[in-house]
């Protein structure tokens, strides 16, 4: 509710469609980042030194990790800001049905409050290509964290029945993530400054949904905003060599 609210600040056109199917936006950078993805400790401006102590070198760096990640990566607060905050807790729950419970690619809230449900969307109606041409791949997330992860399931079907009725007996769950921290819990008033800075220092950049509102669509406007500042300050670098190189 805090970030709808948030969000409809926003005028409509500024608010880009947050489920999208990243398989296709991502394919390229795959083998990269399957090299990056064992960064150490060791940031500096001009590239990161691997675990392994390969070098990667480049004219910008971009941390893109959630807060605490960044914190580790980064030392103490970046700015002033500290990212290293405490964060929300979700619980992830998948179903395989043979028929989706709806028929848009939409995000569905618990507008009452009661029960462990959240949201529940059906990801595959957005991607088809995330399961099998007859079955449709159902996400259910609560806001708790639990030790045991099948009494949660047993309370999730049983809201999942109030909701959907008796259809739910024909769906198979998959899988049960719990994730200790899903993103930073923005309780008043984190918001206050909606977008905070995403230069850490030369030649080094930060993003995130820390970055902004703790959405995934806050880490892609973040996301943007350091792809716009190292635009812009290449820029300047390149400018100043050209300047230097004309006297």
């Amino acid at each position: 509710m805090r970030l709808r609210e948030r969000l409809a600040e926003y005028p409509e056109k500024t608010v880009a469609v947050s489920i999208i199917s990243y398989e296709e936006q991502m394919r390229g950078w795959m083998a990269y980042i399957a090299r990056a993805r064992s960064i150490s400790a060791r940031v500096h401006s001009d590239g990161v030194v691997l675990e392994t102590g390969e070098e990667l070198r480049a004219k910008a760096v971009v941390v893109a990790t959630e807060s605490p990640a960044a914190a580790e990566l980064l030392g103490d607060p970046i700015l002033g800001d500290p990212i290293a905050s405490s964060g929300q807790g979700v619980t992830c729950l998948y179903f395989s049905a043979p028929r989706s419970p709806i028929d848009k690619p939409i995000l569905i809230l618990n507008g009452d409050g009661r029960g462990p449900i959240n949201n529940i969307c059906v990801p595959t109606i957005a991607s088809p290509s995330y399961g099998p041409s007859d079955r449709s791949l159902i996400s259910v997330t609560t806001l708790k964290t639990t030790s045991d992860p099948n009494s949660l399931r047993a309370e999730v079907l049983e809201q999942l029945r109030d909701w959907f009725g008796a259809a739910v007996a024909d769906w198979s769950h998959l899988r049960t993530y719990v994730i200790p921290y899903a993103l930073p819990a923005q309780f008043p008033p984190a918001l206050s400054m909606p977008e905070r800075p995403v230069r850490w220092q030369p030649g080094i950049y930060v993003c995130g949904d820390h970055r902004d509102n703790a959405s995934i669509q806050g880490a892609m406007i973040s996301g943007r905003r350091v792809a716009e500042a190292i635009i812009k300050d290449l820029e300047v670098v390149s400018g100043k060599a050209l300047a230097a190189g004309s006297e």
